[in-house]
């Protein structure tokens, strides 16, 4: 078990946070959902030595409390109390890990509870980041990703209650394991706590050896039309996905200051080409998600007229074009500074600072996160234009589109190429 400990004498509490990195499952079996099974598990199994209701009961006395995030990447289960009490956070933390008691109708609700997310996605893609998903599944073709890409609702189908042991065999190992703690206590009583509650767990093993359901054909790139109601599309809604620095490369700050220049100034060069090329777009945006292999930047919008291709196109031909409207240093330094803050959200509090913590080292490397803000700053014009030119400039790129209902059916279109812009002109 990797244990990052962080003191912090600003509060009088402890926060602790365990985690998990699913993504590997997915390789061979393919996105089932068996993560988000998982994690709804921790909210509804009893455990080997006590029930559920003893369990949250012996938290609550002594002020404990519980959370939980994550998603299909992702384990997450964390705990925060008094540093007085910092051996009943960590029993909180091993009996969610290590403790689970899991029965068939125990993993029947979690399941069916995750098929109903897996419907509820496809009717509120806006809501719950179905169309960011569906670009990483068009951009990449490396099953190594199929994690960040929507459920496979036929291999969720196929999922059994037996399942859970190859799950938990391969992810939810101490080996495995990422155990984040902060809190008013010197690091070497928070190593004493964790060597004396975790030191004595054994690694499990799968005497299957194999894992659950073949590989699907993964990344097919197609055109389709299907009709689909959904409840939460008023107007088109487009997005182009290009392929990004994974989140330890060095570019990977340059990265977070685009995304700043494009999406949160107020001099936006993407936001003033596209009102003037395409006035009719709105709610134009730009996000870097960095990955821990490689990362995808979006460029989105939407719209309520016909005609979308212009607007895309115009975006496509024009990234070179926008190459030039790179911030001059002056306002550089100004951009930094609000990337800056929005990096200073992360740590807003204790359990935040625990979570974002142990995703960047899930991601590749905590210390990424920790040294932020003084490799922002480090960020140059002349950096940037070349972080720019490796992310938009003549490279592949993939595009969805999603109709409103008004139009009755939803198109999703694929444009995976390599080309230049020369054949633009």
């Amino acid at each position: 078990m990797k244990v990052i400990a962080i003191e912090d004498n600003s509060l009088p509490i402890i926060s602790a946070g365990l985690f998990f990195d699913a993504g590997e499952f997915y390789e061979s079996c393919g996105n089932n959902g068996m993560a988000r099974i998982y994690k709804q598990l921790l909210l509804l199994s009893e455990f080997k030595d006590e029930t559920r209701f003893e369990f949250n009961e012996k938290l609550e006395k002594f002020g404990i409390t519980k959370d939980f995030s994550g998603g299909q990447d992702i384990i997450y289960l964390g705990c925060t109390g008094t540093a007085l009490e910092i051996e009943k956070v960590f029993d909180g933390i091993y009996s969610l890990g290590f403790s689970l008691n899991t029965t068939n109708e125990n993993f029947e609700t979690a399941k069916e509870h995750v098929t109903r997310f897996s419907k509820s996605q496809k009717r509120y893609p806006r809501a719950t980041c179905l169309l960011e998903q569906k670009t990483w599944q068009r951009l990449f073709k490396s099953r190594e990703l199929e994690y960040n890409c929507p459920i496979d609702d036929a291999l969720l189908n196929e999922l059994k209650a037996e399942h859970i042991s190859n799950f938990s065999n391969k992810i939810i190992q101490p080996n495995k394991a990422v155990l984040v703690v902060t809190g008013n206590l010197k690091t070497d009583k928070i190593f004493e706590a964790v060597n004396k509650k975790f030191s004595k767990l054994k690694i499990q093993t799968d005497a299957s050896k194999k894992a659950h359901s073949k590989a699907t054909d993964f990344c097919k790139i197609d055109s389709n039309t299907e009709i689909v109601e959904y409840a939460d599309i008023r107007e088109t809604e487009v997005i182009i996905g290009f392929e990004a620095p994974a989140f330890t490369d060095p570019k990977m700050p340059a990265a977070y200051i685009l995304q700043t220049a494009l999406n949160d100034y107020h001099k936006s060069p993407l936001k003033t080409l596209l009102k003037n090329e395409f006035p009719e777009a709105k709610n134009i945006f730009a996000r870097y998600l960095p990955g821990k292999n490689r990362g995808l930047f979006t460029l989105g919008f939407t719209y309520s007229k016909e005609h979308e291709d212009r607007a895309i196109y115009s975006v496509i031909s024009k990234m070179n074009t926008l190459k030039s409207q790179i911030p001059s240093e002056k306002n550089l330094k100004n951009i930094i500074e609000l990337a800056g803050i929005k990096n200073l959200e992360r740590f807003e509090s204790r359990i935040d600072r625990v979570f974002y913590t142990g995703l960047a080292e899930i991601l590749g490397d905590f210390r990424a996160l920790e040294r932020l803000d003084s490799d922002l700053i480090a960020v140059d014009t002349q950096s940037l234009k070349k972080t720019y030119e490796e992310i938009f400039v003549g490279k592949k790129y993939a595009i969805s589109v999603m109709k409103p209902l008004k139009y009755k059916k939803q198109q999703e279109t694929n444009i995976f190429f390599s080309f230049s812009y020369k054949d633009l002109a």
